[in-house]
């Protein structure tokens, strides 16, 4: 099991990268409000990540997805999405996501 603490997005991606492929359950700690500037890796695990937001939020800024999940259990916790960026056909896929106490937000 490995935890990751991230308070930018740098450290986000990272956190996501070095998650991959350890055979552990992870869990990655959102410290504080994070802007996404680029793209994030895809989630691919093997077992399990939760993704705690502490109240926190990750803003897509409306230019950039939030996460998009290929393959594992993953929850997100406690976290806001405002200004996500989706095509239509996405839209049913963030749905789908299990998201305790999360709130998702279109952009404006």
């Amino acid at each position: 099991m490995a935890n990751f603490d991230v308070n930018n997005f740098d450290e986000l991606k990272q956190a996501i990268t070095d998650s991959k492929g350890n055979s552990a359950a992870d869990t990655i700690n959102i410290n504080s409000n994070i802007t996404i500037t680029g793209l994030l890796p895809l989630i691919e695990e093997d077992t399990s990540l939760t993704i705690n937001g502490n109240r926190n939020t990750i803003d897509g800024n409306n230019q950039f997805r939030h996460f998009f999940v290929k393959s594992g259990n993953v929850v997100f916790d406690n976290l806001t999405f405002p200004r996500v960026w989706l095509k239509e056909e996405m839209a049913l896929a963030v749905l789908l996501v299990w998201a305790a106490r999360c709130l998702f937000m279109m952009g404006m």
